[in-house]
């Protein structure tokens, strides 16, 4: 998620008189519950939805706890018991205010083996130029050897990537980022999103 002032997390709206129950989970933080009644959600075309202000410091503050699971059930609004159980969890990330934000392909994405992807992301502010790196990962989820990596022009903020060099990749899981280059040597933060190339 980026920094834009607030989170807002939405889901389809099962029936406009229930109370629901937003849990977050991490391995970081345990799980935390919110009851929220009709007064706290925003209805709209049978979307129901819950915003959560946020400063920026409160928000890097969520960034450094990394990936956690979101989902939501209905409860009966004078028993408090729940009557629509949770529903199959969302993963997110609170990006950092000062990494780079990937907009394509998007997070656990499928990428079929025949079609090569075009990577994109958004503009950095004063940004001198980037570094896009792509690595698979094993089965435990380490990174591997296999990797590629290009230094790009602050113009750029998108990377097609040849038949040739996708091709050359093998199938499975793989992470990518892109690390925005600033002044001194310095650079951004970076988030990494990942996805499967199909065999």
């Amino acid at each position: 998620i980026k920094h834009r002032g607030r989170a807002i997390f939405s889901w389809q709206d099962l029936d406009e008189n229930l109370n629901y129950l937003l849990k977050f989970s991490s391995e970081k933080f345990g799980e935390v519950m919110i009851e929220l009644v009709p007064a706290d959600i925003t209805r709209a075309f049978s979307i129901a939805s819950y915003s959560i202000p946020l400063s920026s410091l409160e928000w890097l503050e969520l960034s450094n706890l990394g990936e956690f699971e979101w989902t939501v059930a209905g409860i009966d609004p004078n028993s408090k018991k729940i009557i629509i159980d949770f529903a199959e969890p969302n993963r997110v990330t609170f990006a950092s205010p000062f990494s780079v934000i990937l907009k394509s392909p998007l997070d656990l994405a499928i990428l079929s083996n025949n079609t090569p992807p075009t990577f994109k992301w958004e503009v950095y502010p004063l940004s001198e130029g980037y570094i896009f790196g792509m690595v698979k990962l094993d089965s435990e989820g380490n990174f591997t050897d296999e990797y590629y990596i290009a230094e790009l022009p602050l113009f750029i903020n998108e990377l097609p990537v040849s038949q040739v060099t996708w091709q050359s990749l093998s199938p499975g899981e793989y992470v990518w980022t892109v690390i925005a280059k600033l002044k001194n040597k310095q650079y951004s933060d970076y988030i990494l999103y990942r996805f499967t190339k199909e065999e």
